[in-house]
């Protein structure tokens, strides 16, 4: 396999996101909703916005719901009002520590991340700001000091193959992915998923957009060898010509794909030929918790509930900021101060404890190749005729721990 380093561009992130809905309840919604009246506690907001292949508003958004959503239903952070400072990056080294420095000279509480190539953990360590961030891009993020919510490829890609081992008992499957910097990363890790899991494999790679006959051809040559299942990593419209491919050549074999073809534009795309996916790190849309993402996401952002879109990254960026609202809950119980350490601290040390929503067990360190990683689970649905989304096994998440390479 050829080695590829980092670039600027990373429009097609093969990256999967595990917001778990589980249970019907909603963790903080039978809270008094008195109004926080203490001393504002300022998060900052770090996220790649306004760069060609680095553009994800819906990280913020899912920020800005989530801290309206706490000020509202759970007493703000502890009885202290949250306060957000949103600072957005290039997807350079240099744009990563502009906004180290001015979240730092803004003296916020904490920092969150959504998406950042480059996070400048050095800055923030130095002046003592703890970071949560949501997804992990390089191999040295797994070990800083940090807690992410999820682990990125290194959730989805060992769940991918443990769906298809232990699932679908497959001896043999067909990969097609992207030929560029970071679906060769996603690749990387599912071929070692794949080894370990003693899984013969073919990977054929493409083109970021191809047309219908190359998606064809794809899938054709990957499935040249009657393999048990097919597994694609491909994004957007990727997604919609893999499944067209799928759909065209008659193949009914098993196949599965990650999160970011679960949105509406792919399954609308996609029509029926999308029926039959299994798709990692998607959900149930008609669940309580989404419906609460939708709510306060479309008040924050000025537009009805049905208009907001939580195929994207929304949805995982409230459901961190939340989860740490709920934390502070718990600070605040145990007499502690409401401080950016107490809470992290009380964040990565926490057992038991579920993510927002009453979904995911979370437990900071469980893998200690991985100590900054602190969710692992996965859940899968299957695509329906007319692009309906059903949870697998009620929900239950994937963990492909066993298979981490």
């Amino acid at each position: 396999m050829r080695q590829h380093r980092w670039t600027k561009r990373l429009g097609a992130l093969l990256i999967a996101t595990s917001f778990v809905v589980v249970s019907s309840s909603v963790a903080g919604a039978s809270h008094a909703t008195k109004k926080p009246t203490g001393e504002p506690f300022t998060i900052g907001i770090v996220n790649s916005e306004g760069s060609p292949g680095l553009d994800f508003p819906e990280f913020t958004e899912g920020f800005n719901g989530a801290a309206l959503y706490a000020n509202t239903e759970l007493d703000g952070f502890g009885g202290r009002p949250v306060k957000l400072e949103v600072c957005s990056v290039k997807g350079t080294p240099e744009s990563s520590q502009q906004c180290a420095q001015q979240l730092v000279e803004a003296k916020v509480d904490l920092v969150v991340v959504g998406l950042d190539v480059y996070v400048d953990f050095k800055t923030f360590e130095a002046a003592g700001i703890p970071v949560i961030g949501n997804i992990p891009i390089l191999p040295g993020d797994y070990s800083q000091k940090v807690a992410w919510t999820t682990g990125g490829n290194l959730s989805i890609m060992p769940a991918l193959v443990a769906v298809a081992k232990d699932q679908l008992k497959a001896k043999k499957v067909g990969v097609v992915s992207t030929d560029n910097a970071a679906g060769n990363v996603g690749l990387a890790l599912i071929e070692g998923s794949l080894k370990k899991a003693g899984i013969e494999y073919t990977v054929v790679k493409g083109g970021d957009n191809e047309t219908d006959a190359g998606y064809q051809g794809l899938v054709r040559q990957a499935t040249q060898d009657n393999p048990d299942a097919l597994i694609s990593l491909y994004t957007g419209a990727g997604c919609v010509g893999t499944m067209r491919a799928r759909a065209a050549l008659g193949l009914t074999l098993p196949a599965l794909a990650i999160s970011t073809c679960a949105t509406k534009d792919v399954l609308k795309a996609a029509g029926d030929d999308a029926a039959g996916w299994l798709i990692g790190g998607s959900f149930d849309e008609k669940s309580k918790v989404i419906k609460i993402v939708k709510k306060y996401v479309g008040k924050a952002k000025g537009v009805s509930p049905n208009k907001v879109n939580t195929g994207g990254f929304s949805a995982i960026g409230f459901q961190a900021l939340a989860s740490l609202a709920e934390t502070a809950q718990r600070v605040q119980k145990s007499g502690g101060d409401i401080t950016g350490p107490a809470i992290f601290d009380a964040f990565t040390t926490a057992k038991g404890e579920r993510l927002f929503g009453g979904g995911q067990p979370y437990e900071c360190g469980k893998v200690p190749a991985y100590p900054a990683v602190c969710a692992f689970g996965i859940p899968f649905t299957e695509v329906k005729a007319g692009g309906k989304l059903k949870l697998l096994n009620g929900g239950k998440v994937v963990t492909g721990i066993q298979y981490l390479p």
